[in-house]
């Protein structure tokens, strides 16, 4: 990523994906706050589905990058998502960073996976010194034209929308499967526990990104736990069996969960398993046109029973190519 960065700062110029600004947002009281709902929005509002970036400390001369301006204090990222979150709808991608180019330390905004247009001011939005005035209003918006941003007039929202109207939703695109098998790991294969995971599958020509949860209903008859929990307690009672036998037999285990991308809410009626995405902030899983994913939770997922049982559960399955809300899956797994 900080890669991408440079080669802007060194070939790229000022236009509808790129924006330097020599200084950073001021997300405190000051005049200038609001500047960044109008920026962020524009960069949004803009119909390319490429990457915009904002590049912070950066000097420009004609469009290009000319000088560059050490940042002394960097803002907390969380601090302008909960600033652009409360001013701006629908909800906008971004990701603020820093890292230190040629010994000085600059930021970057990017914008990005942004496909729900158009972005609007979502209440009045006050001078944070002169109280009284309206910077921007309700329903106000803005877009990139070039390098310059503009005031969103009915042309922008009659082409937002027609744009709308040309796009299929893609979740005839997408075959969902579930499945039971028996873990391959050493340690949890001699016990007689199944996993549970899912396929998915492309049907198009086009590749598709998605984020997956799935709603498992607690039961009486079987319960489920993740891997990575099931190992940690077979290996707490062997070692709570063990211990007063030897002190010197007792082995510390590291918890693992801080490797798997699986997290898991626990809930009165139900457990709700989620596929991370990784550090980069992109969709948990890609796939490639007519091509799928197999073991879409890596069967971490572990089915603990006794006797035949029932496991009903949901998956939804996320995407910006699904217009009109998630693909939501009702399942029932018989367990013999």
């Amino acid at each position: 990523m900080y890669d991408i960065i440079e080669d802007i700062i060194a070939y790229g110029n000022e236009g509808h994906s790129i924006d330097f600004k020599q200084q950073q947002y001021n997300i405190g009281k000051h005049a200038k706050k609001h500047e960044i709902l109008k920026d962020i929005s524009a960069f949004a509002n803009h119909p390319s589905n490429e990457d915009k970036y904002i590049i912070i400390g950066i000097e420009e001369a004609n469009g290009s990058a000319t000088n560059i301006h050490h940042i002394q204090e960097i803002v907390d990222e969380a601090k302008y998502q909960q600033y652009i979150h409360e001013y701006l709808e629908p909800e906008i991608k971004f990701e603020y960073k820093s890292f230190l180019y040629k010994d000085n330390q600059i930021a970057f905004f990017r914008i990005y996976d942004n496909h729900d247009r158009p972005y609007l001011i979502k209440k009045d939005v006050k001078n944070s010194i002169e109280g009284n005035k309206i910077e921007f209003r309700e329903g106000d918006g803005f877009i990139r034209r070039g390098t310059s941003i503009k005031r969103m007039t009915r042309v922008d929202f009659d082409k937002i929308y027609q744009d709308k109207q040309k796009r299929k939703d893609r979740k005839e695109d997408i075959i969902l499967k579930a499945y039971i098998g028996n873990p391959s790991d050493d340690e949890i294969s001699k016990y007689d526990f199944k996993y549970l995971d899912f396929s998915i599958e492309n049907k198009s020509n086009t590749s598709i990104k998605l984020d997956v949860d799935v709603h498992i209903y607690k039961s009486d008859s079987a319960s489920i736990i993740l891997e990575h929990e099931l190992k940690y307690e077979l290996h707490r009672r062997r070692e709570e069996k063990n211990k007063h036998k030897s002190f010197s037999s007792f082995t510390p285990f590291t918890n693992p969960s801080i490797f798997s991308r699986i997290t898991k809410q626990d809930f009165p009626e139900k457990i709700l398993l989620s596929k991370s995405r990784d550090k980069t902030k992109a969709p948990a899983i890609d796939i490639q046109q007519q091509n799928y994913a197999m073991d879409i939770f890596n069967q971490e997922i572990i089915a603990l029973y006794n006797n035949p049982s029932i496991i009903k559960l949901e998956v939804v399955i996320r995407s910006d190519d699904f217009y009109d809300g998630p693909l939501l899956r009702p399942i029932e797994i018989s367990l013999l």
